[in-house]
């Protein structure tokens, strides 16, 4: 089943002022994107700084909106959606932001940070306080913490235990659709894997599909199943990630791929003079 269809988007940024009274000229952040994901799908989207992923996954989250082009979710139009049903899509669609350490609010402990969205959406998520608390816990015991930590502020934890916070908020609101923007770039390499493999344990357990945005290739092709790469804010290829990766068609995807590290320094060397035109 067709879960979000991404159609014709195209996102201009007005231009801003230039330095010391010189004009600027508006900036296209995204060129006609076109993306289908499936329901329980975790769908990939790479390219360098600048590409436009993150400008997307923003519009698709309703935190910018589009200058022209269409984004549904479950057939409902995400811009023109009416108060009630803009809610509903709040609730449905949950974003987890790159950086840990940003994402969450200082002054709040985390019993609030998690049970904040169930109160925002207490219409739809009919819990009370004790509820609601029971709750928190369960989620925080799913991403590997636990009761003990609710009353703590999030500068006493880790990187990696402040993003697993955040997913715990994140599916306090009961999605089913998660944006993941770079979840793991701000993290330490083997805190990345912890956290990839929570990610994939918690979409078979819970059903949910996957937007996963990141310049990590390795992390692309270990949790999805399909991939987008995008260009100066296009799409220029797409497709099952084992095809994308293997037998890139273009000529800026195998630039990418040749550009990811590699510990055979053969092997690395090979690829670039692959990857060369």
């Amino acid at each position: 089943m067709t879960l979000l269809i991404v159609d014709g988007a195209s996102k201009t940024f007005p231009p801003a002022g230039g330095f010391f009274g010189g004009k600027s000229i508006p900036v296209q952040a995204l060129r006609d994107v076109s993306l289908v994901i499936e329901a329980g799908q975790s769908f990939g989207l790479v390219g360098e700084s600048g590409s436009g992923k993150t400008t997307l996954a923003r519009c698709i989250v309703a935190l910018e909106t589009l200058s022209s082009g269409r984004i549904l979710f479950d057939g409902v139009d995400v811009a023109t959606s009416s108060r009630r049903d803009n809610m509903a899509l709040r609730s449905a669609i949950q974003i987890v932001f790159q950086d840990p350490y940003s994402s969450l609010d200082p002054r709040m402990r985390v019993m609030d940070i998690v049970a904040e969205p169930m109160v925002i959406h207490r219409r739809r998520i009919r819990l009370g306080p004790p509820e609601r608390r029971e709750r928190v816990v369960a989620l925080l015991e799913r991403v590997g913490l636990g009761s003990q930590h609710l009353q703590r502020f999030p500068h006493e934890f880790s990187g990696g235990q402040r993003q697993r916070i955040a997913i715990a908020r994140a599916l306090a609101a009961e999605p089913r659709l998660l944006v993941l923007d770079e979840p793991t770039s701000a993290l330490d390499v083997s805190v990345q894997a912890q956290v990839l493999d929570l990610l994939l344990e918690l979409q078979r357990e819970m059903e949910l599909t996957y937007l996963f945005v990141s310049h990590d290739l390795g992390a692309i092709r270990y949790a999805c199943a399909r991939v987008a790469v995008m260009q100066n804010g296009s799409v220029v290829e797409s497709g099952p990630t084992d095809v994308v990766f293997d037998t890139p068609a273009e000529q800026y995807t195998r630039e990418l791929i040749a550009a990811v590290p590699d510990l055979d320094p053969d092997k690395s060397l090979a690829a670039r003079a692959a990857a060369a035109p």
